[in-house]
């Protein structure tokens, strides 16, 4: 019996076609304590892949039961292991994923849970702030590349002509 955030880590090469099947496996082999804190809301699979990965998420960075004797990292956006153990390869994403997390008051909420992260994702879709795969992977191709070929060019091109045109501007209004 081990803490989930060490067979997540253990397992992280593990292939599974079902996401959620990555930490729903693992449950029969979490510590007793542990199991009954996730077991409040795992396994489900009629809950949406999303809501399983923060509320691992959530359970990995709030539950202090023997974490606390731990000397644990902080989980960030590049906790490859962690996160490959959830299945979620994008950075983006996983920044995604932090957050929710961190709002999500994992151990005091049971049944209004699921409720609120419904709600999150309702809030989170009319900001505009939700995200297709697709999407994330093409940011990430072009993550630090200009949004158009020759783009920084252009910007100089068009900052030295404004420059230009306010000098002549300058000197017509002197005359």
């Amino acid at each position: 019996m081990q803490p989930l955030y060490d067979l997540l880590v253990a397992h992280h090469r593990a292939k599974c076609k079902e996401t959620r099947d990555r930490v729903f496996a693992l449950l029969g082999l979490v510590k007793p304590e542990e199991r009954r804190m996730l077991g409040r809301f795992f396994p489900d699979y009629a809950m949406a892949e999303e809501h399983v990965l923060i509320i691992t998420l959530a359970h990995l960075m709030q539950y202090t039961f023997e974490l606390a004797y731990r000397d644990r990292q902080l989980i960030t956006p590049d906790s490859e292991e962690i996160f490959l153990g959830l299945g979620v390869k994008l950075k983006t994403r996983r920044r995604v994923l932090i957050r929710r997390a961190k709002w999500l008051d994992y151990c005091d909420w049971d049944a209004q849970l699921l409720q609120l992260l419904a709600l999150r994702d309702q809030e989170e879709q009319d900001l505009g702030s939700a995200y297709s795969e697709e999407a994330e992977e093409e940011t990430e191709v072009l993550e630090g590349a200009s949004l158009w070929p020759g783009g920084a060019q252009v910007m100089i091109s068009v900052f030295l002509f404004a420059l230009a045109v306010a000098v002549v501007w300058y000197y017509v209004l002197r005359l």
